[in-house]
C-alpha cells in the first residue's frame, strides 16, 4: 500500500495538543483523535464537516497506520 505524502499544509492543519491527542482544524471547526497506548486504539472526538473526512483519513493513516479505523466515535456537537 502507497502512503501518501502528507503535505505542509496538513502540518499546520492538524497538531499535537497532550500527549496522545491531536487536534484537526478544518474551516472553523475542530475535531480530536485520542489515542489509548494501553489497548493501541484510537477514538475520533467530533465528527467535523463533510470536508473533513479525508483529512480524518490522512492523518489517521500517519499516526496509526495500519490501524486507521476508531474504536469509537464520539459526537458533542453537530455541524451542518
Amino acid at each position: 500500500m502507497k502512503q501518501e505524502k502528507i503535505s505542509r499544509q496538513m502540518y499546520i492543519d492538524w497538531y499535537s495538543v497532550a500527549p496522545g491527542v491531536w487536534r484537526i482544524k478544518d474551516v472553523f471547526v475542530n475535531v480530536y483523535l485520542v489515542h489509548n497506548p494501553l489497548q493501541n486504539n484510537w477514538v475520533l472526538v467530533d465528527a467535523g464537516l463533510r470536508t473533513t473526512a479525508s483529512k480524518i483519513q490522512k492523518v489517521a493513516g500517519h499516526l496509526f497506520w495500519p490501524e486507521t479505523a476508531p474504536s469509537a466515535i464520539l459526537l458533542t456537537h453537530a455541524h451542518f
